[in-house]
């Protein structure tokens, strides 16, 4: 045990000394006279918050005509199966788009029902609005027919008159 270090006594904390007194404050200016204040216009009352109501009526589920549900299944409440709406006949549109279709698959001799893609398309973007994606491939369709049939006609007139006018190609 006297090996073991010997921790020296804690001196004791003194109080801090008493601080030093406030020099007195300025005297106060004279005090200047304040306008008087408008009077306050009322404000209207705030909108009453409206309360949900205790329950809300659902309508009965009635599926549409000619539809039925899968056994042991109902929709959610306040829905029914009804067929998707659509608008009127799109039959000009459907046969622009169609033909034009038919006319790019001829690979480059569908030059003129690549032309009847095009007016059925144009007759069809006037009076159809509704059925866009319709006459637009058949305009689509129908344009790049037209390109393509004009630069394979051009080719094999081209190769017509070299073979008629190239005389070592002439038999006697």
């Amino acid at each position: 045990m006297a090996d073991e270090p010997t921790v020296p006594p804690i001196p004791p904390i003194e109080p801090p000394p008493p601080a030093p007194a406030a020099p007195p404050a300025p005297p106060a200016p004279p005090s200047v006279p304040q306008p008087p204040t408008p009077p306050s216009v009322p404000q209207p009352p705030a909108p009453p918050v409206p309360q949900p109501p205790a329950a809300i009526a659902q309508p009965a589920y009635a599926p549409a005509p000619g539809y039925t549900s899968a056994p042991g299944y109902a929709p959610a409440p306040g829905y029914s199966y009804s067929p998707v709406p659509t608008g009127p006949t799109k039959g000009l549109a459907v046969a622009s788009m169609v033909v034009g279709i038919i006319a790019i698959l001829f690979f480059g001799w569908g030059l003129i029902p690549g032309v009847a893609a095009v007016v059925l398309g144009h007759i069809a973007q006037k009076r159809q609005r509704h059925a866009v994606p319709f006459w637009l491939t058949g305009l689509i369709t129908g344009y790049v027919a037209i390109a393509w049939g004009v630069v394979v006609t051009i080719i094999v007139v081209y190769g017509f008159i070299l073979s008629v006018t190239d005389p070592t190609n002439w038999t006697y």
